[in-house]
């Protein structure tokens, strides 16, 4: 399991820089506070006094003078708290004002990561996801399989469709020859309007909550920048955007079918899912066309992959999307 790295690299530095901004934000409030009130520098300068001999105590091991001045320094602890309750400011008041007191904004304790950066780097994961309001509108627990009721097996199909994507949601691994007793790879397929884009949205938030790296994209936009790096404005740029379709964890492709099928997007198409097939990491396709019309579409060497090696969804029934505006 792995953070998109750049989110990873951008948010550890974050983090560093809030300790280190409440921490001088800290040092203003008491530089203030001690210009405007010389006894409190007097408090506050015996402290550190007190502390300095505290540490030169520690280093020759001396028990005996260790006691006297650690009773020094509480008392001078006391007098500044008396200090600042009696001029109206909380005892913390000269203390780091940290968000999480957990990690103390560091991000971590020790070598183990705060939950505050796993919630920092989730809510990241569903930006640089590409599905950031689609997670937030599409659950699990909003997908109404009643609309599905019409007809007695058009309803089985789509509860197993549904329990499929939700236990792949919770059972994927990167190391997962199989999930939920099938590939790791999956092929959506029906008409628009059936849910497919639905429960994709899901199984990403899913598995981004758990720390997976996920990226969707519509088939249009990923063959579109690759044209551009490859022809266009992005040829000469060092950072190519396309190389988190290869990287991520797992890939999710919408709406493919609705592109321009040339020998250009062929190559994409095939190089996209044999290179990923190939490094053992998950993509998850969605497409209005049939497992029929995809291999009139495509090349052999692409349908032979993708009908080999994705475990097919079929969604079935009413435009989902217009019952659910209706009601």
């Amino acid at each position: 399991m792995a953070y998109n790295k750049d989110n990873y690299v951008r948010i550890k530095d974050e983090f560093s820089q809030k300790h280190r901004d409440k921490i001088n934000e800290a040092d203003e409030r008491k530089i203030l506070l001690e210009s405007k009130y010389p006894e409190l520098a007097g408090i506050n300068a015996a402290l550190r006094l007190t502390a300095m001999k505290i540490y030169g105590a520690l280093f020759i091991d001396d028990k005996e003078s260790l006691d006297k001045i650690k009773e020094e320094n509480e008392k001078y602890q006391q007098k500044q708290i008396s200090f600042l309750k009696e001029h109206g400011y909380s005892e913390n008041y000269l203390l780091p004002h940290y968000d999480c007191p957990i990690c103390e904004d560091r991000g971590a304790v020790g070598l183990n990561m705060c939950s505050c950066m796993k919630k920092a780097l989730i809510m990241a994961g569903y930006e640089s996801s590409g599905m950031g309001n689609l997670i937030k509108n599409c659950s699990f627990d909003n997908f109404d399989l009643s609309h599905f009721k019409a007809s007695d097996s058009l309803y089985e199909n789509m509860k197993t469709v549904y329990s499929i994507c939700k236990c792949y949601s919770h059972e994927f691994t990167t190391d997962s020859v199989l999930v939920c007793g099938g590939s790791p790879n999956l092929i959506m397929t029906g008409a628009t309007g059936l849910g497919k884009t639905h429960l994709s949205a899901a199984i990403a938030k899913g598995l981004i909550d758990r720390g997976y790296d996920v990226v969707y994209d519509t088939a249009l936009d990923i063959f579109s920048k690759f044209e551009s790096e490859r022809f266009g404005s992005e040829r000469y740029s060092e950072n190519k955007k396309s190389a988190l379709y290869f990287d991520c964890d797992v890939l999710i492709i919408d709406d493919l079918g609705t592109e321009i099928t040339n020998q250009f997007t062929a190559m994409i198409l095939f190089n996209l899912i044999n290179t990923r097939l190939n490094k053992k990491k998950a993509m998850i396709i969605n497409t209005n066309l049939s497992l029929k019309e995809l291999r009139g579409r495509y090349a052999d060497r692409i349908t032979s992959r993708i009908l080999g090696e994705f475990r097919p969804l079929q969604f079935s029934g009413t435009d989902y999307r217009s019952i659910k505006l209706r009601n």
